[in-house]
């Protein structure tokens, strides 16, 4: 019978990745999640950078994943093919394979049979498209592998599927906030004649956006969906750490060191 984890419901879990400092810690717990489930490992994949040739991914069956990159099976799997054209979670087995009419097996049976192979009987995929405050496109899905009886499978589905729907949304946002945060340069500002490192978060960036282009805290509070109060206290914050006497000193430093879109 499945258990959230020693003395842990779900909202605990949800604020366990808001605390998570790191990618690598991230997985950690993703991985520990699903294995509590049932899963034997899992493979996340972030298309949401189309111009990059190799988009950012994470599978924890290294075996898996050097033969799925060596056969070329990123390229013909049925599976990534579904999950781009909808945003609830689904399970391989209601993949719909082309039918083999020659000698030659298609890629999707044959990337279907490889997971067999390597002892893959059923996976779940959940799969996440949004476009976020400031416009930008994100893609990703997460598949978790399943190697024990497929009976078994279907009561963890049945049992969980909302639950671990939940629990990836918001692991699949921190994600994306912890490698935007690692990826931008440190922004340097200067305090009192001494020059030191600071970032804004993802909110402070919103707001401080909105700013730049005009609006007004309570229009930006419309917009983003939030309390007048709290947009209020992230210009308040995002002031402090960029050292601005008030919002507008605050835009100039954010597009300055081009932290902020605009």
């Amino acid at each position: 019978m499945f258990s959230w984890g020693v003395g842990m419901q779900i909202e605990e879990h949800l604020a366990d990745i808001a605390g998570a400092e790191s990618q690598e810690e991230l997985e950690g717990k993703l991985q520990r999640f699903s294995q509590n489930l049932g899963f034997a490992s899992f493979c996340f994949v972030d298309g949401s950078t189309t111009h990059s040739l190799r988009p950012y991914h994470i599978d924890t069956d290294k075996a898996w994943s050097e033969e799925y990159m060596l056969q070329g099976f990123v390229d013909v799997d049925p599976v990534l093919g579904k999950a781009r054209r909808i945003n609830i979670p689904f399970t391989w087995g209601s993949v719909d394979l082309p039918k083999s009419r020659s000698k030659v097996r298609p890629g999707a049976i044959r990337t279907m049979e490889a997971a067999m192979d390597h002892g893959f009987s059923e996976g779940l995929v959940v799969p996440f498209h949004y476009v976020d405050d400031l416009g930008r496109m994100h893609s990703m899905l997460c598949s978790f592998f399943w190697r024990d009886p497929p009976e078994n499978f279907q009561k963890v589905i049945q049992s969980t599927s909302p639950q671990l729907h939940l629990y990836l949304l918001y692991w699949m946002q921190r994600s994306v906030a912890l490698r935007e945060a690692a990826a931008n340069p440190a922004n340097i500002v200067e305090f009192d004649g001494i020059r030191q490192r600071t970032y804004l978060t993802d909110r402070e960036r919103d707001v401080l956006s909105w700013a730049a282009r005009g609006k007004t805290v309570k229009e930006t509070a419309q917009i983003l969906g939030l309390y007048h109060q709290t947009v209020q206290e992230h210009v308040r914050s995002a002031c402090n750490r960029l050292g601005a006497g008030n919002k507008t000193q605050a835009v100039a430093k954010a597009i300055s060191l081009c932290a902020i879109d605009i």
